[in-house]
């Protein structure tokens, strides 16, 4: 079971990756972020960004998928 988000104190600063709040992210994720960022040669920042940008595509595509599908008359 998770925990509830704790609230940060009055004078804490969230953890942030070029102004990406990663404080929430699990240690593993960031980990493998950090790998596939050495692999490309880019930086973790880098490839939030990726990541946000093919999660958008891919929730519009979902988005407009309704109005693309073709409804045929069912039979009686």
């Amino acid at each position: 079971m998770k925990s509830l988000p704790q609230r940060l104190p009055d004078n804490g600063i969230p953890f942030t990756i070029d102004g990406w709040r990663v404080d929430g992210l699990p240690r593993e994720m960031l980990l493998r972020l950090r790998k596939l960022a050495d692999r490309k040669g880019s930086t973790v920042a880098d490839e939030l960004h990726d990541g946000m940008a093919q999660w958008l595509a891919k929730r519009e595509a979902e988005s407009k998928l309704p109005a693309k599908i073709i409804q045929f008359p069912r039979r009686l």
